[in-house]
C-alpha cells in the first residue's frame, strides 16, 4: 500500500458516519439502511476489480462457514450501471447486501478513490479500521471485529 493511502486509511479511523443512509439491494431490489446501530462492515467494490473479487470471496467464505453475519456486511459496487453489477452477481453466490453508487456520491462521502476499501464500522457508527487493496490481516479483523 502506497503511503497516501495508508495516511488516508489511518485518518478516517475515528470519525463518526453521518446521517442514516438508505440503500437498495440491486438483487432483491429492497430498502435497507446503513448503519443501523450495530457492526458492520462496507466494502467499496468493482466488477472490474481482482483483488475487490478476492476480499468479497473470502468475506462471503466466512458467512458460508457461518462465522460472520451476511447482515453485517455491505458490499458497494463503483460500476457505471446496475447490469454490469447484476451480470457480475449471476456468477457468485454472495450471501450479503450488495448496493449500487452509479454516481460515486457515497464513495466521495466517504473519500473512497481505491477498490476495493473496506471500512469496519461499529455500534456507534465510528469507522474504526479502514484499509484498501488485499488485506493479509482481513478474516482476522472481521473474526474478531464482528464476533
Amino acid at each position: 500500500m502506497k503511503y497516501p493511502e495508508f495516511q488516508k486509511n489511518s485518518q478516517s479511523e475515528g470519525q463518526e458516519i453521518g446521517a442514516q443512509l438508505k440503500l437498495v439491494d440491486v438483487v432483491s431490489k429492497k430498502n435497507f439502511s446503513f448503519p443501523d446501530s450495530k457492526r458492520q462492515v462496507i466494502l467499496f467494490w468493482a466488477t472490474w476489480c481482482p483483488p475487490c473479487k478476492v476480499e468479497l470471496a473470502r468475506i462471503n467464505h466466512l458467512i458460508n462457514l457461518k462465522k460472520i453475519n451476511p447482515e453485517q456486511i455491505v458490499a458497494i459496487s463503483l460500476d457505471e450501471n446496475e447490469s454490469t453489477v447484476l451480470a457480475a452477481l449471476e456468477k457468485t453466490n454472495y450471501s450479503f447486501l450488495v448496493a449500487h453508487d452509479a454516481q460515486s456520491s457515497l464513495a466521495r462521502s466517504f473519500k473512497v478513490e481505491v477498490t476495493p476499501t473496506i471500512l469496519l464500522i461499529d455500534e456507534n457508527n465510528i469507522i474504526v479500521w479502514r484499509t484498501t487493496g488485499i488485506s493479509p490481516s482481513l478474516e482476522a479483523r472481521l473474526l474478531r471485529f464482528l464476533n
